[in-house]
């Protein structure tokens, strides 16, 4: 069975919401794929930091074609909660061996 996540900040107003999106969901493609929250990371997340200088290369998104031809500017905070969630889930996904 597939798992589809929803990526969501626990301290999110709309965080209900998804949890019961969530439920409604598993039960309505029950036996088809199972819905489950992963909890994103923000600045404020006590491990925000040490997340950030284990997973994150600031040289290189510097040399990206990316960098240099769209943004030309670093990521914010919130830009980097995002990146890290990502990264995070993308890990748990290889973990699991599931896509």
């Amino acid at each position: 069975m597939i798992g589809v996540y929803i990526i969501s900040l626990k301290e999110s107003q709309r965080r209900l919401d998804t949890e019961k999106l969530v439920l409604e969901s598993n039960e309505k493609f029950k036996g088809r794929c199972v819905f489950q929250i992963f909890d994103a990371i923000s600045p404020k997340h006590q491990d925000f930091e040490k997340l950030l200088q284990e997973l994150y290369d600031a040289q290189s998104l510097l040399q990206s074609d990316w960098y240099h031809s769209y943004v030309g500017a670093g990521l914010t905070l919130p830009e980097l909660g995002c990146y890290l969630s990502h990264y995070l889930l993308w890990k748990e996904c290889v973990k699991l061996n599931q896509p």
